[in-house]
């Protein structure tokens, strides 16, 4: 089941990637955790608790890593 899940995961984000080349990294990464969220809640009934708390795990830091790049736009953008 992680094998179909992770091809799942590397199909949505190489459809990202060929719908949003110009796009900003922000949106990219939206769109990124918006396609793991619906991957995490469409597979929840088959997946194991171990699975479920790796799919969580990397929603996590992918929600970290935009918070840390729409801080540094914030700081660039009030200069301080």
């Amino acid at each position: 089941m992680s094998e179909k899940i992770t091809l799942c995961v590397v199909a949505w984000m190489i459809f990202l990637l060929l719908i949003t080349p110009d796009a900003e990294l922000e949106i990219f990464f939206i769109l990124i955790i918006i396609g793991f969220f619906i991957i995490k809640e469409l597979t929840d009934r088959f997946t194991t608790r171990r699975l479920k708390f790796k799919m969580s795990a990397f929603i996590f830091i992918f929600i970290i890593v935009f918070i840390v790049m729409i801080a540094t736009r914030i700081i660039n953008i009030l200069s301080i």
